[in-house]
């Protein structure tokens, strides 16, 4: 894996980590007082296996996704590319107004239809896997 895509990968796994837990809450200076609930709900706590082994399937589940999700955008990117290379070739050949503006054209359509496909692929790969809760 190339160390851009490594950082790419770690710096999402850490923004969403870091996306997904607790935030302080601000104080204000009112004056109210809450009392305490006298029932509580209490769910059985899980064991740190269960957790380690939920975090490790969660782990291997995002690095899936953003494998895919990499692989997809390389494959628009590179699309792109070819659209510009062959723009760039056929450039040099268009000699009137009507074949620059056909040009125009083609390389417009070839952007919105790696666009076009880039979308249906993101969104059939669909939402990132969901962080165990704790």
């Amino acid at each position: 894996m190339k160390p851009n895509a490594k950082k790419l990968m770690m710096s999402t796994i850490i923004c969403l980590s870091l996306s997904c837990t607790a935030t302080a809450a601000l104080a204000d200076n009112s004056t109210t007082t809450t009392v305490p609930s006298t029932t509580k709900t209490t769910t059985a706590p899980k064991s740190t296996a269960a957790q380690r082994a939920e975090r490790v399937e969660y782990l291997a589940k995002l690095k899936t996704y953003i494998d895919a999700r990499l692989e997809i955008v390389k494959n628009c990117n590179s699309s792109i590319n070819e659209a510009i290379d062959a723009r760039s070739v056929a450039q040099e050949a268009a000699k009137t107004q009507q074949e620059r503006k056909a040009l125009r054209e083609a390389f417009a359509t070839a952007i919105e239809t790696a666009k076009t496909i880039k979308a249906a692929a993101l969104t059939a790969l669909g939402e990132p896997p969901v962080k165990p809760t704790k």
